[in-house]
């Protein structure tokens, strides 16, 4: 797949739009082709009060790096299966009694908290 500058543009339009209407305090995004960097973006703020501004140098904790990986490798798997994210999920291990009472997509479980949304909707 080759990142176009259209693609870049609304990758762009994404991640502007997730400090204006998420509120986003400080985000990086790198995106890699072919051992070549194509995307670098980084905007907001290290911390609360807003003296530190993110950079591309600003670290970042691993674990906060591996839900959109994580995500994007089932999005790709389910779209080989020819699936989309809000058909319902098969059974899963997350509480199997909490689980048996409601219907889960997909969506739902690449969601970060997805034992909070069970409980919450169960």
């Amino acid at each position: 797949m080759k990142l176009t500058e259209e693609k870049k543009a609304r990758i762009e339009a994404h991640f502007r739009e997730n400090f204006a209407l998420r509120g986003e305090l400080g985000a990086s995004l790198s995106i890699w082709e072919h051992g070549r960097e194509v995307l670098s973006l980084a905007d907001g703020w290290m911390d609360r009060k807003k003296g530190r501004p993110w950079t591309v140098k600003t670290p970042v904790l691993v674990w906060s790096c591996t839900k959109p990986v994580a995500s994007a490798c089932v999005l790709h798997a389910l779209a080989r299966g020819g699936l989309v994210a809000a058909q319902a999920a098969p059974g899963h291990d997350l509480d199997k009694e909490l689980v048996a009472r409601v219907r889960c997509s997909v969506d739902d479980l690449l969601d970060s908290r997805p034992l909070e949304w069970v409980r919450r909707n169960a």
